[in-house]
C-alpha cells in the first residue's frame, strides 16, 4: 500500500539500525518495538518518556492556553464565593472523563456542583431548565465548538 485512505503518500522514514539496536539492548525490547520507538525520537534519553510516561512529559503547561490564568482566577473566585457551578460535557470518552474529573475536584472542594451531559444537538438548554437559574459559572468538560455557538 503506497497511499493512505485519504490518498496521501506514505513517507517511509529512514531507520538508524545502530540506534534501534541501542534501544533494544538498553531497554530489553524486541526489534519491532525498538523500530517503532526510533521513529518517535532520535535521542536515547527520551525513549524512557515513551516507556514510562509521566504527567510532566504528557501534559503541557496549562498556562500556554489563552486566558488560562484568567479562567483559573474565575474558578477560584466562584469557589470562594460559594457560587453554583455547572459542569457540562458530552457522552463521548473525553467529554465524560473531563466532566467527571472536574466534578470530582469541585465536589472534594465541598461546593455545589451540577453535571449535565448532553448529546450533540441541543439548543438553549440553560434557559429551558429552572435548575440552571442560579448558576453563575459554567465549566465545559469538552471543547465542542458548534455546541458552544448555540449557547453563546
Amino acid at each position: 500500500m503506497r497511499n493512505s485512505l485519504l490518498g496521501k503518500n506514505w513517507i517511509k522514514k529512514d531507520l538508524d539500525s545502530r540506534f534501534i539496536l541501542n534501544i533494544s539492548q538498553k531497554y530489553f525490547l524486541s526489534k519491532i518495538a525498538s523500530n517503532l520507538l526510533s521513529t518517535r525520537t532520535s535521542k536515547i534519553t527520551e525513549i524512557k518518556n515513551f516507556l514510562e510516561p509521566t504527567m510532566d512529559f504528557c501534559m503541557p503547561d496549562p498556562l500556554i492556553f489563552n486566558d488560562m490564568e484568567k479562567a483559573g482566577n474565575r474558578i477560584l473566585k466562584a469557589i470562594k464565593n460559594k457560587e453554583k457551578i455547572a459542569v457540562i460535557g458530552d457522552y463521548d470518552v473525553d467529554g465524560l472523563t473531563s466532566t467527571v474529573l472536574l466534578k470530582k475536584y469541585l465536589t472534594v472542594s465541598d461546593f455545589i456542583v451540577m453535571i449535565l451531559l448532553f448529546k450533540y444537538i441541543l439548543s438553549n438548554i440553560f434557559s429551558e431548565f429552572a435548575i440552571f437559574e442560579h448558576v453563575t459559572l459554567r465549566l465545559f468538560g469538552d471543547c465542542i465548538d458548534r455546541i458552544l455557538e448555540e449557547f453563546f
